[in-house]
């Protein structure tokens, strides 16, 4: 027992380690490289202004474009790599779904009941990356064409995500299965769980949930 209590907090250890240098990586490409560019971004604009030639003007024009768009990317970058700089469990979900909702096309409703509590910061990073991967395997696996997912706050936060696909979908339902059960080991570390409640069934609905305790 002990030998387990001990590897446990080596593991704890090392994803905390883990997640401090993640975040050293967030905070240098939005506080860093981000303003950088905004600066380069600035100065296009004013050339944009200025330039009378048509065809310079067209480039620059393109490089605006270009340099706005590549801002936004490093910022999505940032808070995809280190989600909880400014913002708490709940916060990161939302934008991770909304992300998610529109790479994928998928329609996604988000609710969150009872008051938001903080976790420990290495529970929310565990939760946050498990949901995380959770929906990248499923849009691997076949995308659904819902999903729905309800946060219950209370001593406990449990996420609960429900999946839903049309009759024609096919894809390997062990493998399915064996991915879903890999989550579990994750949230052990910090107290956690993840069940699935209904059982795999790709005509039907399939709900997962992730639970944290608060305390």
């Amino acid at each position: 027992m002990n030998i387990n209590i001990k590897q446990e907090v080596i593991d704890a250890h090392i994803i905390e380690n883990y997640e401090n240098e993640l975040k050293g990586i967030s905070i240098f490409l939005h506080e860093g490289i981000a303003q950088n560019l905004y600066a380069v971004f600035n100065h296009l604009q004013y050339l944009q202004q200025h330039i009378v030639d048509k065809d310079d003007r067209s480039t620059i024009d393109d490089m605006v474009i270009l340099m706005k768009r590549t801002i936004e990317d490093v910022r999505v970058l940032s808070n995809d790599i280190h989600p909880f700089s400014h913002k708490g469990i709940d916060g990161a979900l939302t934008t991770l779904l909304n992300s998610f909702s529109k790479k994928h096309n998928i329609s996604i409703h988000y609710q969150g009941i009872g008051e938001k509590q903080r976790l420990p910061l290495l529970s929310e990073l565990i939760v946050y990356r498990t949901f995380k991967d959770l929906l990248t395997m499923v849009a691997l696996h076949s995308p659904p064409l819902r999903i729905k997912v309800t946060s219950f706050w209370g001593e406990a936060v449990e996420i609960d995500v429900e999946l839903t696909w049309d009759n024609q979908t096919t894809f390997q339902h062990e493998k399915f299965l064996l991915d879903i059960l890999g989550f579990e080991k994750k949230l052990k570390l910090v107290g956690g769980a993840f069940n699935v409640t209904s059982p795999f069934d790709p005509t039907k609905v399939v709900n997962l949930l992730i639970k944290m305790n608060v305390r």
